[in-house]
């Protein structure tokens, strides 16, 4: 396909939601496992650890506005080739994208020891999704994030919640008036 990044991302993860198969087999931690040299010119996920607030898991229950959300990602790659980048999707249990970035997107870019293995920590403080169901998917791709080398689709699942009858899917700052405004923490 051709067109902007945007668009080429946006109809990348469509098919990729499209060709889900339900019995699809969950990404699992590999850095404790005897793995082949990973080949020239190529990179791979090796583990992604997950917390709420020091509570590790796939599945995982987050308040809105307080619980912090920590993923630690650590990946091998080629030594040969420039520091890969790390990404991630966050969107609704529906399928309704909530947000996305990257470490190039955020200048953040990622070490890489002698050997190839990398880790990056992606920390989402005082989380503001209001309640429900979400799940987080990582990328890892090249040095621009338009290539992807390795993915772990719904590797974290959320469910979040709060107090109040707020709808929707984030709080926002904003202030009503000439009040103070009311931030996400």
């Amino acid at each position: 396909m051709l067109g902007s990044p945007g668009d080429v991302t946006r109809a990348y993860s469509a098919q990729l939601a499209a060709s889900e198969d339900a019995s699809s087999v969950p990404f699992s931690n590999l850095s404790g496992q005897d793995l082949p040299p990973i080949s020239s010119g190529n990179a791979r996920l090796l583990a992604i650890d997950a917390s709420v607030d020091g509570v590790s898991g796939r599945f995982l229950k987050l308040r809105a506005r307080t619980s912090t959300l920590r993923v630690d990602v650590t990946f091998q790659c080629d030594p040969a080739l420039p520091s890969p980048s790390v990404a991630f999707g966050l969107e609704t249990i529906s399928g309704a994208l909530v947000s996305s970035s990257s470490t190039v997107f955020d200048s953040s870019p990622v070490e890489v020891s002698e050997n190839g293995k990398g880790h990056t920590c992606l920390v989402f403080p005082q989380m503001p999704l209001m309640r429900g169901k979400y799940r987080l998917t990582i990328f890892l791709g090249c040095e621009r994030s338009i290539h992807l080398y390795d993915h772990a689709q719904y590797c974290v699942e959320l469910d979040v919640t709060h107090e109040g009858l707020e709808q929707g899917i984030v709080f926002l700052p904003h202030a009503w008036g000439d009040t103070p405004v009311v931030s996400v923490s």
